[in-house]
């Protein structure tokens, strides 16, 4: 068999709930593992290739509809470019630890997967070497990604880091200063700001300098956003 082109991804965060056999693993421990994948080519092809190494010890394939029949297991590998990808790696997550491939690497399919519960992420352009390093990583509870996936995974935690931090900046602006920032949300311009709150158009501009200072940001579309995340925080 030649070399298989597997143009795989794998995944990210360590599910909630992680299977017992995992806490006991050792390095070189045999591994069993399922591929689930709707392409049935792919998933035969990959299945086979695992089966070579000496790190796998039994090796199963199927459509991902099999991923709430998997039974005893170490590892499940699941096919993302599948229609029902994310649902199977959702099920999967439950009882075993998840590699994810064939993911788009969008921010929104990273942050999916790894909510879904997926704990390895093999670059699309990865080799076989990839998927058993991200095997082994999954097994060990580490995360294995590229560092595009790690820079999108770390912008999420960011993210949800920034509502605690909102609070002490926003805090730092006057009552005035607030009142402004909420017109500019509502897409009021300097001259209706001036006119609804009765005061100088250079007065307004003033405090719309000293918002985008204290936020810390260089447009008043920034500042706007910032006030939108702040009423949507959960």
């Amino acid at each position: 068999m030649g070399t298989l082109d597997l143009k795989i991804v794998a995944a990210a965060e360590t599910p909630r709930n992680q299977p017992a056999r995992s806490s006991s693993w050792q390095e070189g421990m045999p591994l069993s593992v399922v591929v689930l994948s709707d392409v049935r080519v792919f998933r035969e092809a990959l299945a086979v290739a695992l089966g070579r190494s000496e790190l796998v010890s039994s090796v199963r394939h199927g459509p991902t509809s099999a991923a709430g029949k998997l039974g005893p297991l170490d590892v499940a590998i699941v096919d993302l470019s599948s229609p029902e990808g994310l649902a199977a790696a959702r099920r999967a997550a439950q009882t075993t630890r998840v590699v994810s491939v064939a993911m788009d690497e969008t921010d929104a399919q990273v942050i999916a997967a790894a909510e879904a519960g997926v704990i390895a992420f093999v670059p699309r352009d990865g080799t076989l070497d990839d998927v058993m390093s991200g095997l082994v990583a999954a097994m060990r509870g580490e995360p294995f990604c590229s560092p595009k996936i790690a820079a999108a995974l770390l912008r999420r935690v960011n993210n949800l880091a920034e509502p605690t931090a909102r609070p002490r900046v926003e805090g730092r602006l006057t009552a005035r200063e607030r009142e402004i920032l909420e017109l500019i949300d509502d897409g009021c311009s300097n001259k209706e700001i001036a006119a609804r709150l009765s005061i100088e158009l250079p007065t307004v501009k003033n405090h719309v300098h000293n918002i985008l200072e204290k936020l810390q940001v260089s447009r008043r579309s920034e500042a706007a956003a910032r006030v939108r995340r702040q009423r949507t925080r959960v």
